[in-house]
């Protein structure tokens, strides 16, 4: 009888806060996952991209190519969106969209065919090809031709009429020009190659998600709540050992005897 009143007494020394703990471990799991939502499995969220376009790089007909070149930012490259136009008319003929390694057009890696009646206007057309692993920090080049259009029967790709993207250059007919192509670079890698790049790359043309703040304030949330978690962990683990140690106390004093 005596034991089984003691047991029942001892069960609340051994019990913890668990009010603000739950609360840190709860900010510690959503910081977590909210971290690894916004970095992703994939940098597919994170694409690349040179977002202005002010003025149209002239119809895609026979010798008259039109491409850009670019830097690769992260491995992985995997998919390029390119803003493409009709002109508000229906085109007929067969484009081809071809990617090469190299700053001008060198080995081919990938090329895909589409017929300008499918393209829609003023909207990104994609392009997806097996991820090229090596991708970060080389020179690439894409670009379309099309050698049945003719000019009245051709679609467009929208550019900038001066320099926006340092890392590339528009080039028409196989010759740099000025201006850049309006188009996404898309990369598939370990979200921590990204977060280093992300912190040591240069300002300009950097993901939009970074442009935002978003990845520092996911990155500092993620931060304050391990250190929260770490402190309720520490504490709890020297609350129980004290816990422990009284009721250990407790149990090796003799009760008094009547005399």
């Amino acid at each position: 009888m005596t034991s089984g009143t003691q047991g029942r007494q001892d069960d609340p020394g051994r019990k913890l806060s668990w009010g603000p703990s739950a609360l840190f471990l709860i900010l510690f799991l959503l910081s977590l996952m909210t971290l690894g939502i916004g970095l992703g499995l994939k940098v597919s969220d994170f694409p690349v991209r040179q977002l202005k376009g002010d003025s149209p790089a002239g119809e895609i007909w026979g010798p008259r190519e039109v491409g850009q070149s670019f830097l690769g930012r992260y491995p992985g490259l995997h998919r390029i969106d390119v803003l493409v136009a009709t002109y508000a008319r229906q085109n007929s003929h067969d484009l081809y969209f071809r990617l090469a390694r190299g700053p001008e057009p060198g080995i081919e890696l990938f090329q895909s065919s589409f017929n300008a009646g499918e393209v829609q206007d003023n909207a990104y057309r994609s392009f997806d090809f097996p991820p090229l692993q090596g991708s970060k920090g080389e020179r690439f080049f894409f670009s379309f031709h099309s050698p049945d259009s003719s000019p009245g029967d051709a679609i467009t790709a929208w550019s900038t009429a001066t320099d926006s993207y340092p890392q590339g250059s528009l080039y028409i007919g196989g010759t740099p020009a000025e201006g850049d192509l309006t188009f996404a670079a898309f990369y598939e890698g370990h979200p921590w190659e990204v977060l280093t790049s992300l912190y040591r790359g240069p300002g300009k043309n950097k993901p939009a998600l970074w442009s935002s703040g978003t990845v520092p304030l996911l990155t500092l949330a993620y931060l304050a709540s391990f250190c929260l978690f770490g402190s309720w962990l520490s504490r709890a683990m020297i609350g129980g050992k004290r816990a422990d140690r009284s009721i250990s106390d407790q149990r090796n004093v003799r009760p008094a005897t009547p005399q």
